[in-house]
Order: structure tokens, then C-alpha cells, then sequence
């Protein structure tokens, strides 16, 4: 158990440092960063499925998708650190384990928002904090329903 928890630990530093780490980026390198990612995206896509697309394309797909890319990538993050405390606080069998793992991810959330108001070109958001906080929802409804079927499966086993 103590091995668990020191690795899930290990696990949410790494996402929240991952977190905090885009969040202290300006706002002018944080859209070079998507734009980057986005180029990427388009050049694998385009070269898997063999397709020539002009730059004029190319930079209208860039800008269309560089928004959900950005979008994606935060998903990601929060529904990751949503999972790992979600997981480590259950190794403490916490009564309200999924309130207070939302909780913790919740004051995250705010605490980055909060981080973001001293990084030039970027703002705190109310709305930010409610979707990422969502978005840890969503990674601890994923495991508890891995749960779920984890235990209707063993329950199975054993009839």
C-alpha cells in the first residue's frame, strides 16, 4: 500500500508540475506551443493518409484546430490528475472518497487559475475552473466505473 501510494504521489506531482509548468507560459508561447503541436498533428495526419494539402490549407487547418488541440491537451491533464488522487486517496479508504478527491482536484484548479493572473498575456477564469474540475469528474467517473465492472466481474467469478 505504501508503494502505491508513493508512486500515485509521485504521479500527481508530475501531471500538477506538467500544469503548472504551461500555465507560467505567456500567452504568446502557450499558442506557439499548440500551434506547434497542431502542426504536428496535421503533418502525421496528412502523411498517413498520403495527402498533399497547400500551406494556404495547411495554416486555415492550423488555426481551426489549434483551439482544440489546446482543449484536448487540458482535457487530458485534469482527467489524468483527477484519476491519480482519486486512486491515492482511496489508499486511505476516506468515506467520501470521490467528493473529497474532487475537492482537492477543485482547489488545484482555482490555485492554478490563481497562478495564471502572474503570467503575462494570460487571465484567471471562473469558467476554467469549473470545466477543469469537470474534467478530473470525468477521470474519476472513468475509474469508478472500472471499478464497477471489476466488481461485477469478480462477483461473476465467484456465483
Amino acid at each position: 500500500m505504501k508503494t502505491k501510494r508513493i508512486v500515485l504521489g509521485v504521479l500527481i506531482i508530475i501531471i500538477a508540475s506538467v500544469i503548472f509548468f504551461f500555465s507560467s507560459q505567456n500567452g504568446e508561447n502557450s499558442s506557439k506551443v499548440s500551434n506547434t503541436v497542431t502542426v504536428k498533428v496535421i503533418d502525421t495526419y496528412t502523411s498517413i493518409k498520403k495527402e498533399n494539402i497547400s500551406l494556404e490549407k495547411k495554416n486555415q487547418l492550423i488555426e481551426n484546430m489549434s483551439f482544440y488541440i489546446r482543449k484536448l491537451a487540458h482535457f487530458s491533464m485534469y482527467f489524468l490528475l483527477g484519476i491519480f488522487i482519486y486512486l491515492f486517496v482511496e489508499t486511505y479508504n476516506i468515506k467520501h472518497s470521490l467528493i473529497f478527491s474532487l475537492l482537492c482536484t477543485n482547489v488545484y484548479a482555482i490555485s492554478d487559475e490563481f497562478h495564471q493572473l502572474f503570467s503575462f498575456g494570460r487571465s484567471a477564469e471562473i469558467r476554467d475552473v469549473l470545466l477543469d474540475t469537470l474534467e478530473a469528474l470525468c477521470g474519476i467517473l472513468f475509474i469508478k466505473g472500472i471499478e464497477y465492472i471489476i466488481f461485477k466481474l469478480k462477483k461473476i467469478k465467484t456465483q
